[in-house]
């Protein structure tokens, strides 16, 4: 080892305080590893759901999840996590952290849900034993909501009959969870492209808006 490598080695071994000749507190803030969860610390302006997202396990870090979406034909796992829920009424779920009766709860797939100005609205949860799907704040009316305007070169725009066919696709396309909010935003980006016919025309219906009932209103005074 020549001496050059020798220094090398000495000044790698120096604290930071030995190598600032001023002593800065900003080169020994440099020293520290900010975690995920610290990340609230240093910008105020989080919002609810990208600070419950921090407090959320990444599916890439843990081997059996990530077994498991594979298994099931899920290859991009970038952005899902999974944590405890609990699923309520309506299509809503709550995290089991944040509630004091956590009976029941199930480990969940977490993952945004963008709107379709792809803003961070809601969070959804999908439990891959039922096929179960949940949203946090029930905000967006479908999964993929931030894909209705990309490039698609005249191609159809995917609509998804499950959950999991919409991860399968690597999020690609669609998954309609309110038909009656999501028709209005669909009929901008039509057409839409489905896999079977069956499953297109049950949509078509779901989609189809109703018009309110409508009568002749009689005038009180008139009638009197």
């Amino acid at each position: 080892m020549t001496a050059l490598d020798e220094a090398g080695c000495a000044a790698d071994l120096l604290p930071t305080q030995a190598l600032d000749p001023f002593g800065s507190s900003e080169s020994a803030q440099d020293e520290f590893i900010w975690s995920p969860a610290d990340l609230r610390l240093v910008d105020g302006g989080l919002c609810r759901r990208e600070m419950e997202l921090l407090d959320c396990e990444p599916v890439a870090s843990d081997e059996a999840t990530h077994c498991q979406l594979w298994a099931l034909g899920v290859r991009w796992t970038a952005a899902l996590c999974f944590e405890s829920v609990v699923f309520l009424p309506g299509g809503r779920f709550e995290f089991a952290r944040d509630v004091l009766d956590a009976s029941g709860a199930v480990v969940a797939i977490v993952f945004p849900a963008p709107d379709d100005l792809s803003q961070l609205l809601d969070i959804a949860a999908w439990d891959p034993e039922t096929g179960r799907l949940a949203l946090l704040l029930g905000r967006v009316a479908m999964l993929g909501q931030d894909n209705l305007y990309g490039w698609r070169l005249g191609e159809p725009i995917a609509m998804h009959e499950t959950p999991l066919d919409w991860l399968k696709a690597d999020r690609e396309g669609v998954f309609v969870i309110d038909p009656e909010r999501a028709s209005p935003l669909l009929r901008r980006v039509e057409p839409l492209g489905v896999k079977r016919a069956s499953f297109g025309r049950r949509m078509r219906e779901a989609m189809t808006i109703r018009a309110p009932r409508i009568v002749v209103r009689q005038n009180q005074k008139e009638a009197a």
